[in-house]
């Protein structure tokens, strides 16, 4: 003697295999996704800070013997933040520690 009808067993089989199916299809196809909008967007906020060549070509008079100045406040504290680890870099942004400005980035 059996509690389920052989056809509420299919139904609920039926429905097991819709709801396992869209689990599958938003952890496969919608979770990637938006993990790569959100990385492309931080990526372009990487790339919106100038290079030091492009900074120093930008800004030559605040580039001098090696040493940096900003161009918001000219102050020549700079500091280096990271900011995006890849798996063969680091970027990194050097900021004033005076205003907080990006000046350039640099990869290591």
């Amino acid at each position: 003697m059996s509690f389920i009808g052989s056809s509420a067993l299919s139904s609920l089989l039926v429905f097991a295999f819709i709801g396992i199916f869209f689990v599958a299809i938003g952890f496969f196809v919608v979770i990637p996704i938006i993990i790569g909008v959100a990385l492309k967007g931080s990526l372009k906020k990487v790339a919106a800070i100038p290079t030091f060549d492009e900074y120093s070509r930008a800004n030559p008079h605040l580039v001098n013997n090696g040493r940096v100045s900003c161009v918001k406040c000219n102050g020549s504290s700079i500091f280096l933040q990271r900011v995006a680890t890849m798996p063969t870099s680091i970027i990194s942004h050097h900021v004033c520690r005076t205003c907080g400005t990006a000046l350039y980035r640099s990869t290591n």
